[in-house]
């Protein structure tokens, strides 16, 4: 079933040379040894986003919906729970599905892959919660970024060397659910949100700095964050789309996609007080000086739509492995391995 119900998105970057090796396949034992010993591996062109594996071990086959697929027999007339899970419903995965899925993926995609991308109430860290994840997730962490990680949850790994980056956000510091933050408020620098934006901006100008791309990923989508932290992200998306290849996150069990728009900045300085653009983030008011004698000699032409694509940016919202409310799913990237290697635009 699960193969049927696998989605497969491929998209096209350019941008990478083909004699561009990958870091060896992540494995849950001592990177350290494994990094000094595992020999690299030629690029595929692909990776993989899976999320919201979701694995209940108090599933039970043959039990109803309205007990979370955990007891009670539902009247004949309803479905009932399933081996490998009951599609369109609120019950989470067995661990037979969850296993079923990492199972398939290790026999049919791990040699076909370059990387993995991996991504409601926590409280500012370092805690025990950041300290335990920490611990569990040290061979994935680079060992430069251990110390912020235990402090924020969050980290930066370039998957591809001097070519491609993957920044991995603690989503829970911006997500509206999460009373135990600030929510980014300005007056608050020291808010886990703030520290984390302020962390990756440095992160987004020092990978522009080397030429090289970036995959932001996160749990929680942007349309779910405070307020604050909702601009914040917007702004920094928009300022760094010549780094940014994608957005990719989870937790909606949905696939869908939706856009981040400058506008919602306009409108944010509006309500605060502010009326002004920022032309870094308005490519119509940086350039419009230039073009002033070329759009009075053209002013006779039908106006084009006032759509502005560098004032837009697109996140991806992937399909989850649990059942819920769809069937199971995970998704493979294709990118181009091949090309004239990125620069970034002049941006001083």
């Amino acid at each position: 079933m699960l193969q049927h119900s696998v989605l497969l998105l491929l998209l096209i970057f350019g941008g990478l040379q083909d004699t561009v090796l990958a870091i060896p396949a992540q494995v849950p034992l001592d990177v350290v040894s494994r990094l000094t010993t595992r020999p690299k591996r030629k690029l595929q062109g692909r990776f993989l986003h899976v999320t919201d594996i979701h694995p209940d071990p108090f599933y039970r086959v043959g039990t109803s919906e309205k007990s979370a697929c955990h007891r009670q027999k539902p009247k004949k007339a309803k479905p009932r729970a399933g081996e490998f899970g009951m599609a369109y419903s609120d019950c989470d995965s067995p661990l037979s599905l969850a296993n079923y899925a990492l199972d398939h993926l290790d026999k049919e995609w791990a040699s076909e892959i370059d990387f993995v991308i991996s991504h409601n109430i926590m409280m500012p860290g370092p805690n025990e919660v950041t300290f335990e994840f920490s611990s569990i997730w040290k061979s994935f962490v680079p060992f430069h970024s251990y110390q912020v990680f235990q402090r924020g949850g969050y980290f930066a790994v370039e998957v591809i060397p001097d070519a491609v980056a993957v920044i991995s956000l603690n989503t829970m510091y911006f997500f509206d659910s999460n009373t135990a933050v600030g929510g980014c408020e300005v007056k608050d620098p020291e808010d886990p949100g703030n520290l984390q934006y302020d962390w990756l901006e440095v992160q987004l100008a020092t990978f522009r700095s080397r030429g090289m791309q970036v995959w932001i990923s996160g749990h929680v989508p942007p349309s779910h964050y405070h307020p604050e932290c909702h601009v914040r992200y917007v702004e920094l998306s928009l300022r760094y789309q010549d780094t940014i290849l994608g957005h990719l996150f989870g937790h909606m069990n949905a696939d869908h996609f939706f856009f981040l728009d400058a506008r919602r900045l306009q409108d944010h300085r509006e309500q605060n007080g502010s009326a002004e653009t920022s032309t870094e983030l308005d490519p119509l008011k940086k350039h419009k000086q230039l073009y002033t004698t070329l759009l009075k000699d053209f002013s006779h032409i039908s106006k084009p739509d006032k759509a502005q694509y560098d004032s837009l940016a697109v996140v991806n919202v992937s399909p989850s492995v649990v059942p819920n409310p769809y069937l199971p799913s995970f998704r493979i990237f294709s990118y181009n391995i091949s090309g004239t290697p990125y620069r970034p635009v002049d941006v001083t």
